[in-house]
């Protein structure tokens, strides 16, 4: 572990964000929660709720900012996740710390990706991005979990931890539409 052990991690609130801030926490980073608020087609106020519960019984603080899409034009995953990150680099600027924790490994070459989802394109532009934000901030690092553990698995993870009375296993019901 490096002497400064301090990471931010993308909290939605949602099972596999609440996973990732817990196995962080397992490994000893110091972690601060970062949520944004309004980038889902659901309540805002539903994921913010489940992000200030889940990051309050964890023990970490929260930065909640606020994104109000023009027109209710909700970006797709690929510029959401690099939205995410962005307002993470201001916070992390702002707090001294480096090291990003958003879910995905962005580091994957696309040659390296998995085709047949649809998420090449995401892949693709996720790499680029992060090679201009380390072009700009050589100590800056992501952290992921390696997404080898089936759903059941990440649920039996936090049930051990006491946690699952908090997390639902989506954010909301209107995410996806």
């Amino acid at each position: 572990m490096p002497e400064n052990n301090k990471a931010l991690v993308a909290l939605s609130g949602g099972l596999d964000s609440v996973y990732l801030m817990h196995t962080l926490i397992d490994q000893g980073y110091d972690v601060t929660a970062v949520h944004v608020e309004g980038l889902n087609k659901s309540s805002a106020k539903y994921e913010r709720n489940a992000a200030s519960q889940s990051a309050k019984a964890a023990g970490v603080p929260l930065k909640v900012a606020r994104f109000k899409p023009p027109q209710q034009a909700f970006p797709d995953n690929p510029f959401k996740n690099q939205l995410v990150l962005s307002i993470m680099l201001d916070i992390g600027v702002r707090l001294g710390v480096y090291r990003f924790a958003v879910g995905s490994d962005w580091t994957t070459p696309l040659s390296e990706a998995v085709t047949g989802f649809t998420i090449t394109d995401s892949v693709e532009v996720n790499h680029a991005y992060w090679q201009g934000v380390q072009a700009r901030f050589p100590q800056a690092a992501l952290l992921f979990i390696p997404d080898d553990k089936k759903k059941i698995d990440r649920l039996g993870y936090l049930y051990d931890r006491g946690v699952l009375g908090y997390v639902p296993s989506f954010v909301a019901p209107l995410r996806f539409r």
